[in-house]
C-alpha cells in the first residue's frame, strides 16, 4: 500500500525538478498526420448544449432506444470535444505549453456507411484518417478486459512521450493523464447529449491496441479509453 504514495512523492518532489530543464525552443506543434492514407471527412459539428437534460428519465429512454452511430453523430462528438478552434494551439481543453501530446484514435465496427476500421482523428481538418480496415465480425470487445462489456466503438487516447519528456521530464506522465482526463470529460458530456452511452475504462489491452494502431510502445502508449455502446 506504500507504492503509490512513494511514487507520487517521487514524481512531485524529486523527479519533477527536471521540469523545464531542457533548452527546447517553444514552437506551436500540430498532431500526428497520415497524409498518404485515405481520410473520411466528418460533418461539421453543430452547437450542442452540455446542460443537464430537462427530462432525465425521457433522456435515458431515448439513449436506450438509440440505434446507429452515424457520421453526423461522430462528427459532433469529436468536433465539439476535440476539434481545434481555428489555431492548432487552441482546442476545447487545456494542454501544458500548448503541446497537446495526447492523440485520439477510433476503433469501430458500427460507424454508419463505413466498414469496420481503425482511424486516427485529425482535429485540424476534422477528419478520420483510415489506418486499417477490420474484418466483419472483428471481436472488438476483446480489447477491454471485461467480459460483461459489450460495445461497438472504442476511443483511445495515446501519449507521445517524445514530445513532452524533453520539456517536463517525468512530470510529462502526470500532465498527459490530466490532459486525457479533460478530453475524456468533453467526450462523455457530448456523448450524453448526443444520446450515446459512453463509459471510460482503464482495463484495455495495451498490446492489442498498440498492434492495431501500429505504434511503437517506446514512443507512444495508450493511456485512456472510452467505449461507446
Amino acid at each position: 500500500m506504500t507504492l503509490i504514495p512513494q511514487l507520487h512523492t517521487d514524481l512531485r518532489r524529486t523527479r519533477v525538478t527536471r521540469r523545464g530543464a531542457a533548452k527546447v525552443s517553444k514552437t506551436r506543434r500540430s498532431h500526428k498526420k497520415y497524409p498518404r492514407l485515405p481520410n473520411l471527412i466528418l460533418p461539421a459539428p453543430h452547437a450542442i448544449s452540455l446542460s443537464p437534460p430537462a427530462d432525465p428519465e425521457g433522456h435515458q429512454a431515448a439513449k436506450n432506444s438509440r440505434g446507429k452511430f452515424s457520421l453526423e453523430t461522430c462528427g459532433a462528438l469529436l468536433g465539439v470535444s476535440l476539434k481545434t478552434q481555428g489555431d492548432p494551439a487552441k482546442r476545447p481543453y487545456p494542454s501544458k505549453q500548448d503541446l497537446y501530446p495526447v492523440e485520439t484514435y477510433l476503433i469501430t465496427t458500427a460507424l454508419e456507411g463505413t466498414p469496420p476500421g481503425v482511424f486516427h482523428y485529425d482535429p485540424d481538418s476534422h477528419t478520420l484518417e483510415t489506418l486499417t480496415t477490420l474484418p466483419v465480425g472483428f471481436p472488438i470487445n476483446d480489447l477491454v478486459h471485461r467480459k460483461d462489456t459489450v460495445f461497438h466503438s472504442l476511443i483511445v487516447f495515446t501519449a507521445l512521450w517524445g514530445l513532452s519528456l524533453p520539456r517536463h521530464g517525468d512530470f510529462a506522465y502526470i500532465l498527459a493523464l490530466i490532459e486525457a482526463g479533460h478530453m475524456s470529460q468533453n467526450i462523455l458530456l457530448a456523448a450524453d447529449v448526443l444520446l450515446l452511452t459512453a463509459r471510460p475504462t482503464s482495463t484495455f489491452d495495451d498490446d492489442a491496441i498498440a498492434e492495431l494502431l501500429d505504434i511503437d510502445m517506446d514512443q507512444e502508449q495508450p493511456i485512456h479509453a472510452i467505449y461507446l455502446c
